[in-house]
């Protein structure tokens, strides 16, 4: 991963003090700056009432998930001229305008899923105008959560043919995680017709793939609903739902053939 280090002069940078953009190209960037942050724990819920008609209370409806949501940064640029404060606010603002990428902020290991930039509001410092300015920066979070840095990575290798086989993850989010599920055939061997079921949610995905023997691989994507062997579209072999690993232990059983099963996943959680 590429990293370019964004460091400003000793009257703005503050060793302590920075954030870190992750663009959705992998390159990292770190600016020096102390920043305030407001918004970054308000969650909003998508559940609404309506008035039971002659009769006392309400009716609850909506899927109760939770929306997307904003955050605002709010920084002090601290210029030696005009030219020197322009060239500090266009860096911030081209940092942060970028699309669908990861900012870290308090903590390294936490980062939020960062939509866009979509408003900014800039005022001068009285008697340091042209040179001083505060800046506050809304950003849009259409993923509300905070995600872990990196992915969780379970592998279970079956040496012969299961029936409802138990497999057990321990998922420490604090809600339900997307997995990706990758079926890897051993030598000699195909995965031709596997299913695994979720015991305590009752979902269950099926994968009946002729073609799908050693060496390929085939990758179920339950981020973005995709189902690849190797690089080509087998979305078609595919039935069920996208499985989900709910917060704390999970239970699953697989039925089919010997091989490679790796269980990816990201952490989120609600702060």
């Amino acid at each position: 991963m590429a990293v370019k280090r964004v460091l400003y002069d000793h009257k703005t940078a503050y060793p302590d003090d920075y954030i870190t953009v992750v663009s959705a190209t992998g390159v990292m960037q770190r600016l020096y700056l102390r920043i305030g942050v407001d918004n970054v724990n308000d969650l909003k819920m998508r559940i609404k009432e309506a008035d039971k008609a002659f009769s006392h209370g309400s009716y609850a409806y909506g899927d109760g998930k939770v929306e997307s949501r904003k955050i605002k940064l709010s920084c002090h640029i601290r210029g030696r001229d005009q030219r020197d404060h322009d060239r500090q606010y266009n860096e911030l603002i081209s940092l942060l305008a970028q699309r669908a990428y990861s900012l870290r902020l308090a903590r390294a290991d936490r980062e939020y899923h960062i939509a866009g930039l979509t408003d900014v509001k800039q005022k001068w410092i009285k008697g340091f105008k042209w040179n001083w300015s505060d800046v506050d920066i809304t950003l849009l979070l259409t993923d509300p959560f905070t995600y872990a840095t990196a992915d969780t990575v379970q592998n279970i290798e079956f040496s012969e043919a299961q029936t409802d086989a138990a497999i057990s993850l321990y998922n420490d989010s604090s809600i339900d995680v997307p997995l990706i599920i990758e079926f890897s055939p051993l030598e000699g061997q195909a995965m031709d017709n596997v299913k695994i079921v979720h015991t305590d949610s009752g979902e269950q995905m099926q994968l009946t793939d002729a073609l799908l023997s050693y060496p390929h691989k085939v990758r179920i994507d339950g981020n973005v609903g995709t189902v690849r062997r190797d690089n080509d579209n087998s979305i078609n072999t595919f039935s069920g739902v996208f499985l989900h690993a709910l917060a704390g232990r999970n239970e699953f059983k697989f039925t089919g053939s010997a091989g490679r099963i790796s269980i990816i996943y990201r952490s989120r959680w609600f702060i």
